[in-house]
């Protein structure tokens, strides 16, 4: 009973284990959740011999010193601190806490407990510690492996180790980080990692893992997120003949000589990189709205301005079932497949 003392909200409660020096265990106030769901009952802490603990301790170890805390199924929020005292490990080293978890049927780690400065005591870390009544116990850490050998290949991008066991074996694991590319060594400012892959970045660029070549473009599919390429040098094509006047009026042209008609503007349309959808669209029914403007501000008479607007739905009609290639392959051209 000398290990038994009531916890409730009131106030913080520190119980020891029975002749063990330095094992503390803190029952901070207002965490505690009996089995019954109430907030106040008597917690108590007691030894447990490590040969008496019915189930097998975790990591094939064997416990430091093994204890149990009841009520069995008492929940503390915070955790209760745990400290133990301490065997031969260095002030600073770390060892894991465990709690058997009958619901698991298993010791479950519950945290951390790390070595005092002056080396007296195994305490649980802030934000760990005891979190349920039942068996507990703390293992040692694993003793360092036994190795004299040297591992290292002279690559900075690996990272060399020769604990492998039982004959410290060596191996070597690629890295991948700011200047390593998967165990190679790359240059950041001028070339880029792309699945293990080292590319040129003033030529290509990485989309979904996959290296592509920035200009021209083979696939459009492939590169949603295209910008200008500010190498592309303008060109006049398609309608942008001097003069294109089907109609035969005197001021019905389609393109002129100023380069303002709506063919010209047409082929600016199209060797302007634009990955929406619907670019293309736009650039037609921008050119027939344009040219159905030329053909009713004409000082012809209505045949010639009827014929006018006839060649401009023909226009735009033939851009509609065969300008597709023309298109995309200006986008080709017009567009770098990533900044």
């Amino acid at each position: 009973m000398s290990n038994t003392a009531p916890a409730s909200s009131s106030e913080d409660i520190t119980l020891s284990l029975a002749n063990v020096p330095g094992s503390e265990l803190t029952v901070y106030a207002n965490s505690v959740t009996c089995p019954d769901g109430t907030t106040s009952c008597e917690v108590s802490v007691t030894q447990v011999r490590g040969e008496r603990v019915p189930m097998e301790p975790p990591l094939g170890s064997s416990f430091m010193l093994a204890w149990t805390i009841q009520p069995a199924g008492a929940r503390f929020d915070p955790p209760a601190r745990l400290c133990i005292p301490n065997a031969d490990m260095a002030p600073g080293q770390q060892a894991e806490m465990f709690s058997y978890d009958h619901d698991q049927e298993a010791f479950i780690a519950i945290g951390t407990a790390t070595v005092t400065e002056d080396g007296s005591q195994l305490c649980s870390d802030p934000g760990f510690g005891v979190v349920k009544g039942g068996w507990h116990g703390c293992v040692p850490p694993p003793p360092p492996p036994n190795c004299t050998c040297s591992c290292d290949d002279g690559n900075d991008c690996t990272q060399d180790d020769c604990s492998g066991q039982p004959d410290c074996n060596c191996s070597h694991q690629n890295l991948t980080n700011s200047g390593c590319c998967d165990g190679v060594q790359y240059d950041p400012a001028t070339q880029g990692c792309c699945d293990g892959q080292i590319y040129t970045l003033a030529t290509s660029c990485c989309e979904n893992n996959n290296v592509i070549n920035k200009n021209p473009i083979a696939d459009l599919d492939e590169c949603p997120n295209r910008v200008p390429n500010p190498n592309w040098t303008f060109q006049f094509d398609g309608c942008s003949n001097v003069p294109d006047n089907p109609a035969g009026g005197s001021d019905t042209q389609f393109s002129n000589p100023a380069r303002t008609g709506p063919c010209d503007n047409h082929d600016r349309c199209y060797q302007t990189c634009d990955p929406s959808s619907g670019a293309r669209l736009a650039c037609d029914q921008q050119m027939r709205t344009e040219m159905r403007a030329v053909c009713d501000n004409s000082s012809e008479g209505f045949i010639i301005r009827a014929l006018c607007r006839g060649f401009a739905n023909d226009y735009y009609n033939g851009l509609r079932l065969f300008g597709g290639g023309a298109f995309e392959d200006r986008q080709r051209q017009v567009c770098n497949c990533c900044p």
